[in-house]
């Protein structure tokens, strides 16, 4: 009995290593473990994303334009700028651990260990000193208000808040979801205040210094707008038009903004003058998570495939879904000229993998991006150049300047 079990071990221990034998004869020799276990994903997984990188508490960020910063998924981040040493903070999905990498040395390390399990999503406020973590327990949604990342404090919201923003002297302004549709709040951490209430409920808010601006959530049947709240009560900007979505500059001044064109049965994509009512076609997809504007520049973002100005009016709802997948190139409009657009940089070309971008933003001096990854939830961070030795395109069927009052609506 004992030489059987023997022979069995001995005859195993052979399998094991002609097989290591092989697997390394076909892939070769991998740099690290981390590098062997990467290879090994669910086959319940939607799509194969690896996530590259180091482990160690410093991030390499190279000499290159575009690099990874972690290799953890990220629930959000706010890009901190200061002077000489820019730094990001972001919330790890699953624990909500904080974490800070600076973006001129590299070094990483966790801020706060204090664990929401669970966490699917963070806010933060513009010096990366609150946040608010959304995690699931139990299928239901829970909302906590860190009130100082790294210290003790927080404060529970209802499970229906959205729309986070962060308003003068550290008050929160945030909306509840209900029955009867949307009703905005400003927060301390003592009290509330009602600010407006509507009567729609499926709007995404942007709350800005002034004002707060308002939107439908896309649908490919249904119409959509931008309004604007003025006097407690919605004032159209833009729209209606169907799988409508929209994105402004930070002074307010453009929007850019996409709809589905029932009459040519494609996706086009326009920048409006709020000041002058001017129009123009544009090349953007005016995805509110893939642009962002730089006022220092005078220059817009976006990442975009084509799919996303193509003819399937239901697009932009199957990649909300997670059905579909953008594969982007980044690219770059000027405000004097919004009807021409570049390539800033193909992301499959520099990375090597696709890249789906979400939560795209820029520093304040508009020298890089910063934006995740929506396959695998990593952290990115693009250097941009001074110049963009780049491929202009126009959009098809550009006229330039249209009038405000086109009967696409």
């Amino acid at each position: 009995m004992t030489n059987k079990i023997l022979i069995i071990i001995g005859a195993s221990t052979i399998l094991l290593m002609l097989g290591a034998w092989i697997y390394l004869f076909v892939f070769g020799t991998p740099d690290s473990v981390g590098q062997a276990l990467n290879n090994l994903s669910s086959p319940e997984t939607p799509f194969e994303q690896p996530i590259v990188g180091s482990l160690d508490t410093t991030v390499a960020l190279g000499d290159k334009n575009l690099a990874q910063l972690t290799t953890r998924p990220v629930a959000g981040f706010v890009l901190i700028n200061t002077t000489s040493q820019p730094t990001v903070r972001y919330a790890e999905k699953g624990t909500g651990h904080v974490y800070e990498i600076n973006l001129t040395n590299g070094t990483e390390e966790r801020i706060d260990g204090t664990t929401s399990a669970n966490t699917t999503e963070a806010y933060f406020n513009e010096e990366g000193t609150e946040a608010v973590l959304v995690s699931v327990d139990n299928q239901e949604r829970v909302v906590v208000w860190r009130t100082s990342v790294g210290s003790a404090g927080s404060t529970i919201l209802p499970n229906n808040s959205y729309d986070f923003a962060w308003g003068s002297e550290d008050s929160l302004r945030y909306t509840e979801k209900t029955s009867e549709g949307k009703v905005a709040y400003e927060a301390s951490k003592d009290s509330r205040t009602e600010l407006w209430r509507v009567p729609m409920a499926d709007l995404r808010v942007m709350f800005t210094a002034t004002t707060a601006l308002l939107i439908n959530n896309p649908a490919a049947n249904l119409a959509g707008s931008l309004y604007e709240i003025q006097n407690n009560s919605l004032t159209t900007i833009v729209g209606p038009a169907y799988a409508f979505t929209a994105t402004p500059d930070p002074a307010g001044q453009y929007v850019l903004y996409r709809y589905f064109d029932t009459e040519k049965q494609t996706t086009v994509a326009k920048v409006r003058d709020v000041y002058t009512n001017e129009e123009t076609i544009s090349p953007l997809p005016a995805i509110p998570e893939k642009c962002v504007f730089s006022p220092v520049r005078l220059r817009v973002w976006c990442a975009s495939s084509f799919m996303l100005l193509g003819t399937d009016r239901g697009y932009l709802n199957k990649w909300y879904r997670g059905e579909a997948i953008s594969e982007d190139k980044i690219w770059v409009s000027d405000y004097e000229n919004w009807g021409v657009a570049s390539i800033e940089v193909d992301l499959l070309e520099v990375a090597g993998f696709n890249i789906d971008v979400v939560d795209m933003t820029v520093s304040d001096d508009g020298t890089m991006l910063l934006f995740r990854n929506k396959i695998n939830d990593a952290l990115w961070m693009y250097r941009l150049s001074g110049n963009n030795e780049t491929t202009e395109v126009e959009p098809v069927g550009n006229t330039g300047t249209t009038s405000a009052t086109s009967d696409v609506f």
